[in-house]
């Protein structure tokens, strides 16, 4: 008998479907059936071992007869499912199937979260949007709530909740190098909340900020990552985040300048980035320019100590003098 293709949703709430209806929680016979179908599935076309399996089942009581347990929890998870054969029985454990009877929308995202990264890598920034678009639209949550304190379930929830993170920036680099600065500027913001101290993320937003016409936003967006690493790591920002506020205070930005780099990408043709907008006017600081500009160009050898805190604007001020 030919059944639906089934449908497993590990991004968020639990649920399998059949044909488009979700099969109920009662068909599994209990909850551990359903940890068994979860296990195997995070673990597609490859064997898990019994003792593994075990271990992750019953981490502190095991049964008197695991391997019996085993059998009837896969018995249980191959009627619910109404695929015996998707569920594989080896000499010394199960693996589920890698075919296309089952979709699993962890492996959908991470595929366009891929495709999204490969053609950023290969300098086609429309068409990584366009993919890192379709994997953030899958993203049904975070992966595996039900098992966020289980030992099996962490490798899994980190790669998956990594790639999330890829993608966010992936799609602000990509909306960058294509020309939609606005955009650019939403995904990286989700990048950040979901980051806080992640500097690739900060300097995203704050160029794409920057780029769409907002200097005044990607100023205090600077302030606020400085400040963050000052008092959550006791640390200053990168030279090259130095470079993009020098950069901002300047009004220039450039497609040279684009995050992009960090992935070896580039615009596709028409896809340059906006112009930067018009260089911030340089006022309040004559007197201090005076003495920069008197020793720099006196015939007698002079130093001059120019201290401030960070975001004071000691570099604009040098950038002036050059």
């Amino acid at each position: 008998m030919e059944h639906s293709r089934l449908d497993l949703k590990l991004l968020g709430r639990f649920s399998v479907r059949r044909g488009g209806e979700e099969i109920p929680q009662a068909a599994f016979g209990g909850r551990l059936t359903r940890t068994l179908l979860r296990i195997l599935v995070t673990r597609r076309g490859t064997f898990a071992s019994k003792d593994f399996l075990a271990d992750a089942l019953w981490p502190e009581r095991p049964p008197a007869d695991p391997d019996g347990n085993l059998e009837i929890l896969v018995s249980r998870a191959r009627r619910a499912i109404g695929e015996a054969s998707l569920i594989l029985t080896g000499p010394r454990g199960y693996a589920f199937a890698p075919d296309d009877r089952c979709l699993v929308d962890a492996e959908e995202f991470t595929a366009w979260a891929e495709a999204g990264r490969n053609f950023l890598e290969s300098g086609q920034a429309v068409s990584a949007l366009d993919a890192c678009r379709e994997a953030l639209l899958r993203w049904g949550g975070e992966p595996l709530p039900e098992d966020a304190y289980s030992d099996w379930a962490s490798d899994f929830r980190q790669q998956v909740q990594r790639t999330y993170l890829a993608a966010l920036e992936g799609a602000a680099t990509a909306a960058l190098a294509a020309g939609h600065p606005d955009e650019a500027v939403a995904y990286a913001e989700r990048a950040v909340a979901r980051e806080p101290l992640r500097e690739a993320s900060h300097l995203l937003l704050i160029q794409a900020l920057a780029v769409s016409g907002d200097q005044a936003g990607a100023l205090m967006a600077f302030d606020k990552f400085r400040r963050q690493l000052e008092e959550e790591l006791g640390i200053d920002p990168s030279p090259a985040a130095d470079e993009l506020h020098v950069e901002i205070l300047q009004g220039r930005l450039s497609p040279a300048s684009s995050p992009s780099s960090r992935f070896g990408g580039r615009a596709e043709t028409g896809a340059a980035l906006p112009p930067a907008s018009t260089e911030i006017p340089f006022v309040g600081r004559k007197a201090e320019l005076d003495v920069l500009l008197s020793v720099a160009s006196s015939t007698t050898p002079g130093v001059v100590i120019l201290k401030g805190p960070s975001g004071a604007g000691k570099s604009r001020l040098l950038a002036e003098v050059t």
